[in-house]
């Protein structure tokens, strides 16, 4: 039986100067004893959207790189209604395209591990896609569904997510460049945490 690959990707974000800049590191785990180091940045600029993902790899991956951007999002009236509505649907579209079921408007996402969350920066702002999977008590029933909300920054999730963000919460009025306070704070994740490491990149608008 193959594993399928988890990402298990920490995730922190910052604003500077009314942009936003964000961290992911590289790390993909099976479970705490199979780990490797990928390839790829697991954090894109792409269309003016900083996209970056944690979750199940193939779903981070697949929401990162291949996400069709529609229209113009840096140049929009009404980023609002961009991102709850346009960007959700495009979202929908692309799981739909890759074999996930549709009902009553909701996703069902197969696997008990499955879903991921997705973050996109953009004009100083951030956002969350979280894609959950069926309730494992009622996963024959139950679907899953896309939920976005906007975010408050700093911000930072996956794994040893809260430690970075207790991290940027203490250098917040640090005189830090704001790369090393997105440095630090994945290192600190990553000194605890198994599910990340040190192989940082870092994205900015």
């Amino acid at each position: 039986m193959i594993k399928k690959r988890k990402s298990r990707t920490c995730i922190a974000a910052i604003k500077v100067r009314n942009k936003v800049m964000m961290a992911a590191d590289r790390r993909s785990s099976w479970d705490f004893s199979q780990a490797q180091t990928m390839i790829k940045p697991k954090i894109l600029k792409r269309n003016g959207l900083i996209l970056a993902a944690t979750g199940d790899g193939y779903l981070c991956s697949l929401l990162v790189e291949r996400l069709d951007i529609p229209g113009d999002p840096l140049h929009t009236d009404d980023l609002d209604t961009y991102m709850f509505e346009s960007l959700h649907a495009h979202i929908t579209k692309l799981l739909l395209r890759k074999g996930f079921k549709d009902g009553h408007n909701q996703l069902s996402i197969p696997g008990e591990d499955s879903g991921c969350e997705l973050l996109v920066g953009v004009k100083g702002r951030l956002f969350n896609y979280v894609i959950s999977n069926p309730e494992p008590e009622n996963k024959d029933r139950s679907l899953g569904e896309i939920q976005v909300d906007e975010l408050n920054l700093p911000y930072a999730s996956g794994c040893g997510g809260a430690l970075a963000w207790g991290s940027l919460l203490t250098t917040d009025k640090v005189d830090m460049k704001p790369k090393d306070r997105l440095t630090l704070a994945l290192e600190v994740a990553a000194h605890v945490s198994p599910g990340c490491d040190n192989n940082i990149d870092i994205v900015g608008e």
